[in-house]
């Protein structure tokens, strides 16, 4: 692969790159970013991020897949980055709607292009979720270190509290307790993401417990995820459970694929590794059989 010998903050510039703002559910304006290849794109990742982050954040896999032919597409999530809402206190099926109406912005920009969904932590949950509810709605989705369980689960004490929280101030946002040092091996990335004044690190106790019950609902139901998924985990995440995507993987179809990454912490588009996870993804779409049809025309 030649793309990743380009320095990423140098050739940033060589994307093309659009910012705008589109309509998400009950009228949030939610801000969009494109990076397009300069040719057309043989398919669409639409991105969906983690809780804190923002889509800008992704440039480095942005720079990567444009340069390979792919157009890039992402939102700041409600309550994230440059859209709109209170900071970490969004309701999750708001946040559902979201993807559901950028998915439908994206199918309406550009119609005859495949689409492959790529999330991260709460990102993944949300696509994954999405993926069971609006089956077909993508040609293929990829999850990378999904929030399915947390690496550490929260005591029954805790969740009783966080219960009666909720009732009592369903808009009142606490730490995420992410620890910045988890996040990758790369000390430079992780340095960035902590003075990032885009980045925030609150949750409400309400979109807490709502990701979690989401988390058990995905497992319960993996039947029914019946598009190419590509699962994909560090093995060091200490931020969510690489075991969980495991238990994700049996009983589903032969169209999953897991990748557990030996020593990988959570944010794996960030990691020194980030080459070899960014090629066995154009790899993974170019051997799944069904997105090679239509992207590639092999068959």
């Amino acid at each position: 692969m030649e793309a990743l010998k380009y320095n990423v903050d140098k050739d940033f510039r060589r994307l093309v790159f659009e910012e705008s703002f589109i309509t998400g559910h009950k009228g949030f304006a939610l801000h969009k970013v494109e990076w397009m290849p300069e040719e057309k794109p043989k398919a669409i990742l639409i991105v969906v991020h983690d809780i804190g982050d923002h889509i800008l954040r992704y440039k480095n896999f942005a720079n990567y897949f444009t340069t390979e032919g792919f157009g890039v597409i992402g939102i700041d999530l409600r309550g994230h980055g440059k859209s709109a809402g209170h900071r970490g206190s969004a309701c999750y099926n708001d946040l559902l709607s979201d993807i559901n109406n950028l998915v439908k912005d994206t199918q309406n920009s550009y119609p005859c292009i495949p689409k492959i969904l790529y999330g991260t932590g709460l990102g993944a949950n949300l696509a994954l979720l999405y993926t069971i509810k609006q089956n077909k709605a993508t040609h293929g989705l990829i999850a990378a270190s999904p929030w399915i369980r947390r690496f550490n689960n929260p005591s029954s004490l805790l969740r009783r509290c966080s219960k009666v929280m909720i009732k009592a101030f369903p808009f009142l946002t606490i730490s995420n307790k992410l620890n910045t040092k988890y996040l990758t091996h790369d000390l430079v990335s992780n340095k960035k993401y902590e003075e990032d004044s885009l980045v925030h690190k609150r949750i409400s106790p309400r979109l807490f417990e709502e990701v979690n019950k989401a988390g058990e609902f995905i497992l319960q139901n993996r039947h029914r995820c019946n598009i190419p998924l590509l699962l994909m985990h560090g093995s060091s995440d200490r931020v969510t459970s690489w075991r969980a995507s495991a238990e994700f993987k049996e009983y589903t179809s032969e169209k999953t694929t897991f990748k557990l990454w030996e020593g990988d912490y959570h944010e794996l588009h960030n990691e020194f590794d980030k080459e070899k996870i960014f090629e066995y993804i154009l790899q993974w779409i170019k051997n799944t059989s069904s997105t090679q049809r239509v992207i590639y025309g092999n068959f």
